[in-house]
């Protein structure tokens, strides 16, 4: 049986440490033998219960600072002591480390969900934004990279990192189209108006999610019976509510967003940029309207349907989207629920990671 250590950084809820859950959920067992270790001791509960109903190891080296000299030698340790025959990182923390447990006895992987010098001048302050992002893509060319999807490809391939694609997977659900009494039934559950037209927001409240733009086109369409629901938390949620009309109500962090999915009328996304986004695809599969920004990752889901795509430094555009979007309920673009179970189920992306682990070790 293989050993593989998934290391990451820390285990709150997020998109990537989704993706890790959907690759461990549908591990074979009878080939592989997961051991997860974190190197903070963030643990968010969602992610912790479904690590404990999969039955895996877990460890945490309790270190919430980004680097200190200890956990090198504490890690060094651990993974000595486990002996797995593949490490499977992913984040910069957890790529910093594994590359200098790095050895040819050893080899190691990551995936790259995110392209370093759009993301991390957004979460990090001032300089040090830079600065990581070259210290990560410094990293990713001494590893062994996958990319979660064609535009993190090409980015990369830009720095002369070359990498395979696994695209990100979601898991799907059996009932996505629900009859206007079950819709109404879920919106008196959660609270909300059941004749109103409710869009939906769900994403980090970061500059380059460009949630902001969204606030600002939906208070130009000023209409008493439409709310904009923001799901997610982040640095600019206090700017963001300031900014926000009364109709603009922020839920914060949810651990289960696919209600709130499932009982809306339109959802968007105005992303600067994108690795291949996990909100995106779980909108698509919820059979919800989508109004995207013209990217490239949004474009990769979507395909070239220019009548769900707006230009992300427009307000106006796409406050003119959101109404037709809102009165022309059939006219958008929607992938068939059966294509994208083909190319973006959480089985399948699961299974070309164990192809690769077997690819890659024994070939």
């Amino acid at each position: 049986m293989i050993k593989i250590v998934f290391l990451v950084s820390n285990l709150k809820k997020c998109g990537p440490n989704n993706q890790l859950i959907y690759i461990l959920r549908n591990l074979d067992r009878t080939k592989f033998n997961p051991i997860l270790i974190s190197i903070s001791n963030r643990v968010d509960i969602f992610i912790k219960q479904q690590i404990e109903s999969l039955n895996i190891k877990f460890i945490s080296l309790n270190i919430n600072s980004f680097f200190t000299w200890d956990q090198l030698p504490l890690l060094r340790k651990i993974i000595n002591s486990i002996r797995p025959q593949l490490i499977h990182s992913c984040s910069l923390r957890a790529d910093f480390s594994a590359f200098f447990l790095k050895n040819k006895n050893l080899p190691i992987i990551t995936t790259s969900r995110n392209y370093p010098l759009d993301d991390y001048p957004s979460k990090f302050p001032s300089v040090f934004g830079i600065i990581f992002a070259y210290l990560h893509i410094f990293i990713l060319k001494r590893l062994n990279v996958i990319s979660c999807s064609k535009f993190i490809q090409k980015k990369l391939k830009s720095h002369n990192i070359n990498s395979l694609v696994i695209k990100n997977g979601i898991k799907f659900h059996d009932q996505v189209n629900l009859s206007i009494k079950d819709k109404n039934k879920l919106r008196k559950d959660l609270h909300l108006p059941p004749k109103a037209e409710i869009i939906v927001v769900v994403g980090e409240l970061i500059k380059r999610k460009n949630v902001d733009l969204i606030i600002k086109a939906f208070n130009i369409i000023s209409n008493e019976n439409y709310y904009l629901l923001i799901i997610g938390d982040g640095p600019l949620k206090s700017n963001l509510e300031k900014i926000a009309s009364n109709n603009v109500i922020f839920l914060g962090q949810i651990d289960n967003v696919l209600p709130y999915l499932k009982c809306s009328d339109l959802f968007i996304s105005a992303s600067f940029s994108e690795g291949l986004p996990n909100s995106v695809l779980e909108a698509l599969a919820s059979n919800i309207n989508c109004l995207l920004s013209d990217i490239p990752p949004h474009i990769e889901l979507l395909g070239e349907n220019k009548i769900n795509l707006f230009d992300p430094l427009n307000k106006h555009m796409l406050a003119k989207s959101i109404l037709f979007a809102i009165k022309n309920k059939n006219i958008l673009h929607k992938p068939k629920l059966e294509n994208l179970k083909r190319y973006f189920g959480d089985d399948v992306m699961s299974r070309n990671y164990q192809n690769f682990y077997l690819k890659f070790l024994y070939s």
